[in-house]
């Protein structure tokens, strides 16, 4: 090869290279925001759990210690609460997380109870299953939830009548000896979203998204990046915590906190669907509760008291 084919080719490689490690820059813009501090407000919140939009975009939000779901629409206004705190038909103990399908409201209490409304808030009916973290409904209306145990956590499979049907998933990356001696609770698969044929699930305790086949019930593919975390720190606190992941036709959505010695920081990091490729990272200053179709963002903060804010998602 002569010097001019080599520096051509030093030249074409280079260009190669910084296109493929050319990071995409995103940014929050504040559409509204609301919250209160007086208790009986409908705009005031306790502690959110989680949060899910319909094809309307309005916003349903889970308060666990007030025990109701709350429903706004998409400028940000109160609109009605579905239940209250109790055991009997129709309320709610603790509830943890939430799902919308067919005109229904699924709504998954931390002791394993699956609660069902109407959009109306009309109560339906109550599944009684394991305790986990999530709850999703697939196309043919299989319901997705987590189990969690000391060394595996796997996804389970329900009818639309509450029958425990299959189970799948993986042992945890982390063996049990290293969990026990970094203190570290087994949370796997902490939170989950399906999109197409797919589920996307994040691991608990580490920077890691699995994707499994639903018709096959495997793991096609992982997910990650190199990220800075401290291995050990206080008992009972984690070093890092998956808070949501989130998908839609042209990006992964993968939310998280980093603690750091007495303080928590969180970031939201945006992969490329198609390529599977990571773009970019936004440091936030709450927790991402949920998205819509628009790509806004929703996140709770909690100064000086608890609101929810929706932002736009902007590609720079």
């Amino acid at each position: 090869m002569n010097k001019k084919n080599i520096w051509l080719f030093l030249i074409f490689s280079l260009l190669v290279f910084s296109c493929q490690t050319k990071q995409i820059n995103f940014k929050l813009q504040k559409i509204w925001e609301i919250g209160s501090n007086e208790k009986e407000s409908p705009y005031f919140f306790a502690y959110i759990t989680d949060g899910i939009t319909d094809d309307k975009n309005n916003l349903w939000i889970v308060d666990m210690k007030l025990g109701v779901v709350k429903k706004f629409d998409r400028d940000g206004k109160f609109k009605i609460t579905i239940g209250k705190r109790g055991n009997g038909p129709g309320e709610l103990m603790a509830p943890n997380s939430i799902f919308i399908k067919d005109d229904k409201i699924y709504i998954r209490e931390l002791f394993g109870e699956i609660e069902i409304y109407d959009t109306t808030g009309k109560y339906i009916k109550t599944l009684n299953t394991l305790p986990g973290n999530f709850i999703l409904l697939t196309k043919d209306n299989r319901i997705l939830t987590n189990i969690q145990g000391r060394e595996n956590n796997f996804i389970l499979i329900y009818s639309e009548k509450g029958e425990k049907l299959d189970s799948f998933g993986v042992v945890a990356s982390l063996p049990p000896v290293l969990q026990r001696i970094l203190k570290i609770k087994s949370d796997f698969v902490r939170r989950a979203w399906i999109h197409n044929d797919y589920l996307f699930a994040g691991l608990g305790c580490q920077y890691m998204i699995h994707i499994y086949d639903l018709r096959t019930k495997k793991l096609v593919k992982e997910l990650t990046r190199k990220i800075n975390y401290p291995l050990k720190i206080k008992p009972r606190l984690r070093p890092f915590t998956t808070i949501s992941v989130f998908v839609n036709d042209k990006y992964i959505y993968y939310s998280y906190v980093i603690t750091k010695n007495d303080s928590s920081n969180q970031y939201l990091d945006i992969w490329d669907l198609r390529k599977e490729k990571y773009l970019s990272t936004i440091k936030l200053k709450g927790q991402i509760i949920a998205f819509d179709s628009d790509e806004n963002v929703y996140v709770e903060e909690f100064i000086p008291y608890v609101k929810l804010i929706k932002y736009k998602l902007i590609k720079l």
